[in-house]
């Protein structure tokens, strides 16, 4: 009877240490090789990806795990290839957690990079409603059940710096320093919605990285001004295509599609966007959410004094 309460009670603080470390199961190592990156797949096989997991429960004391995401083509698009992780925002009980694997971030500085699109329930159209109970969080903590996590941004409409309803249909690109995290933590993404007729929308994030945070030149007078547009990818493209940028400063940057003939066809980025690498997406299509017809087109990046200009090609 004694060595039969021995062993049950070993059993006991086993599970435990498990599910302290994550869901039962898992006994993913910690991520050490970076960058390291996630893109959520090509296919349905792919879902969930290795070492995620999904909590659920009102921020900021997740209690099950129950599952709120799940994997979709990005942007709502045609392209079966390109998947992204979703939260459908919408109702009373949104309150879906997607964490990543245990990431050591002992050994140095690192920053999170993401896409991010939010749009109408698997549509590409703005989001409906208000949503003033809506919001999306990133967080980090040194479990995987996101026990007394960190805020690292917030998007909502009540007032947030980062507006939810602005976030672009078309994507916009997100880095997230992780300086000040010490050792194993995790990363986890939070969509929470509580009121039933306020918006019924899709949130999207997709090429997850996490990676080395750049090193300034604490000497500005030998670094050259950095505003600068570099080549989109793909070129030429279909669906869709990353238009990538530089800053030197955070300021004020508009950028603009083209087509031959010099009509405007997309104001793409029209706001102030933080110093460093940043990256918007076109879809291909105009103002007013039409499709273009296939071929040339420019995009033009303006800041300040500077402006620069890109040609690039959209196929059928």
């Amino acid at each position: 009877m004694r060595n039969k309460l021995i062993i049950i009670a070993l059993l006991n603080v086993m599970a435990t240490c498990l599910l302290m470390a994550g869901t039962i199961g898992d006994y993913r190592s910690p991520i050490t090789d970076f960058p390291w990156t996630e893109n959520f797949g090509t296919s349905s096989s792919d879902w969930m990806p290795e070492g995620f997991t999904q909590r659920h429960g009102l921020f900021p004391n997740p209690s099950d795990t129950t599952p709120q995401w799940e994997q979709k083509r990005w942007l709502n698009g045609t392209v079966p290839e390109n998947k992204a992780a979703v939260l459908n925002i919408y109702g009373m009980f949104r309150q879906g957690w997607l964490v990543s694997p245990p990431i050591d971030l002992s050994q140095g500085d690192y920053e999170l990079n993401f896409d991010l699109a939010f749009m109408d329930w698997n549509t590409n159209d703005p989001p409906r409603g208000t949503q003033e109970d809506d919001r999306f969080l990133v967080l980090a903590s040194s479990n995987a059940l996101m026990h007394s996590p960190v805020l690292l941004r917030e998007w909502n409409n009540t007032g947030s710096e980062a507006v939810l309803n602005y976030i672009p249909t078309y994507g916009t690109n997100v880095t997230i320093s992780l300086k000040g995290l010490v050792g194993v933590v995790y990363i986890g993404f939070y969509g929470e919605s509580t009121v039933s007729s306020n918006g019924d929308n899709d949130l999207m994030i997709d090429n997850l990285e996490i990676r080395a945070e750049p090193v300034s030149n604490a000497d500005d007078s030998l670094s050259p001004a950095a505003d600068r547009l570099l080549a989109n990818y793909p070129n030429p493209f279909r669906e869709q295509t990353t238009i990538h940028y530089q800053l030197k400063d955070s300021q004020p940057v508009k950028i603009e599609i083209y087509n031959l003939k010099g009509q405007l066809v997309r104001v793409l980025v029209d706001e102030s966007k933080p110093a460093g690498s940043n990256s918007a997406f076109w879809d291909g299509k105009n103002q007013a959410g039409d499709r273009m017809a296939s071929g040339y087109y420019y995009y033009k990046m303006q800041t300040g004094k500077y402006s620069s200009t890109g040609k690039m090609i959209l196929l059928k």
